[in-house]
């Protein structure tokens, strides 16, 4: 048998296909939706974490984004953007039935480089407050 799937199926919904079971009746079929290791799902939002290396998140970046589906989404990070910040991308999240769609949410993690100049760490301290 095969069934089409709605956009926007939520795990637990339960979807009645009319007339395709065997001998005529109604197929029943209750969705599970699997947790994915990158993406945590908040209604209609995708919210994933991303390590930006430091120097990115001082002077500012535009950094490439998969999607679920795969297609690049292009991000702006803004100058002197602070760990742990939420950045959105506007309607790039899931779809429901009714046409409503949610937006993806990236929380920013800075990464230290394993090495800095020894001329930018004597920088660093003496316009350290």
């Amino acid at each position: 048998v095969e069934i089409e799937i709605p956009i926007g199926i939520n795990d637990g919904d339960t979807i009645r296909y009319h007339g395709i079971a065997p001998g005529g009746g109604d197929l029943i079929v209750q969705f599970r939706v699997h947790p994915d290791s990158t993406w945590e799902r908040n209604g209609l939002d995708l919210i994933t974490e991303l390590s930006i290396s430091i120097w990115d998140l001082i002077l500012g970046a535009e950094i490439t984004v998969k999607n679920l589906l795969g297609n690049e989404l292009v991000a702006q990070i803004p100058p002197m953007t602070q760990s742990r910040t939420v950045l959105r991308l506007k309607a790039q999240g899931l779809r429901d039935r009714h046409g409503n769609v949610g937006d993806i949410l990236m929380r920013v993690t800075a990464v230290i480089p394993d090495r800095i100049e020894p001329e930018l760490l004597e920088a660093i301290k003496k316009h350290k407050k």
